[in-house]
């Protein structure tokens, strides 16, 4: 929850300030082990202190990508961490959607 107006200027300023302070960072981060990373309140990112960040690193198809999570310092933790969670790669999920002429297994109708 913001206090005041300032506090609201500044979570607008990190945010547009994200990808250049990702880019100071990163570099040190891909090379940390320990993932996920959670920040409540204060965090290297960002200079407000109302907002935390969660991130999680998932290396696939040669590629190192990472995924953060942002949000007030009350948000709920644990399903951000399972959504992070499943997105690594060993647990992709997989699904189908089903076409209007389909029937439950699968199969047109005729």
């Amino acid at each position: 929850q913001t206090n005041s107006k300032n506090d609201l200027l500044q979570i607008v300023k990190d945010l547009d300030q994200l990808p250049y302070r990702l880019e100071a960072i990163c570099g040190k981060w891909l090379s940390d082990d320990l993932w996920p990373k959670v920040f409540i309140g204060s965090n290297p990112l960002m200079e407000s202190d109302n907002l935390s960040l969660l991130a999680q690193k998932i290396e696939y198809g040669g590629g190192v990508f990472m995924f953060f999570a942002v949000g007030p310092k009350r948000m709920d933790y644990q399903k951000s961490l399972r959504l992070l969670s499943q997105m690594r790669p060993n647990k992709t999920l997989k699904f189908r959607v089903k076409k209007n002429n389909e029937k439950k297994n699968g199969r047109r109708k005729k």
